[in-house]
């Protein structure tokens, strides 16, 4: 029962900072086993994560997706106001001018 209890005290060591655990499949489904560390957002949506896979450098795109389809839905949308579609108008007016020359 020893051997039990330093074992389970070893996992919950390392498991104690890791807020999801994802299965995730690539192009060929074959599934990976990631543990997601910290998400956060700095110039982009930044990821911690690791994995028991030798290959972690191939899996950064497949875990910002799956991140980011989990939080996709949250995000604000920009809202369009008269001043943005002013100014995509003028911008597109400009071009017009800028092609002839």
């Amino acid at each position: 029962m020893e051997i039990e209890q330093k074992t389970k005290k070893i996992l919950d060591e390392a498991m104690q900072d890791v807020i999801q655990e994802l299965l995730i499949n690539d192009e060929h489904d074959v599934p990976h086993l990631v543990y997601i560390h910290k998400v956060y957002w700095d110039n982009g949506l930044k990821v911690e994560f690791s994995t028991p896979e030798e290959d972690k450098e191939a899996l950064i795109p497949l875990v910002h997706d799956a991140i980011y389809a989990q939080i996709a839905p949250t995000l604000p949308k920009p809202e369009k106001t008269l001043w943005a579609a002013l100014k995509a108008k003028l911008y597109s007016f400009f071009q017009m001018f800028a092609n002839l020359v």
